[in-house]
């Protein structure tokens, strides 16, 4: 069973996305 996450995550240009994860 997965649960989709979303998280806000810093990329490598300082930028912050939200991104969803399945975990």
């Amino acid at each position: 069973m997965s649960i989709d996450v979303v998280q806000l995550v810093r990329d490598g240009k300082g930028r912050f996305e939200w991104v969803e994860v399945c975990s």
